[in-house]
């Protein structure tokens, strides 16, 4: 094999290893904004069902003939 397939081989290598990086390093970006929206849609989910409970206590309380 001649020095100059092997060094383009190398050179193949070297540029798939790369485009892997790149690809895993946008999917790893994409999974971690994800899940910090996906934890801001529970925070406020559960922040509304606290607000609402709290708001049926309240309401419960006042309706309370003791």
């Amino acid at each position: 094999m001649s020095e100059a397939k092997r060094l383009s081989r190398w050179r193949k290598a070297a540029l798939f290893l790369y485009v892997l990086a790149a690809l895993s390093a946008s999917i790893s970006s994409y999974a971690w904004a994800s899940m910090r929206e996906n934890r801001a849609t529970i925070k406020a989910v559960d922040t509304r069902v606290a607000d609402l409970l709290e708001k049926e206590e309240k309401a419960m309380k006042g309706n309370r003939h003791d």
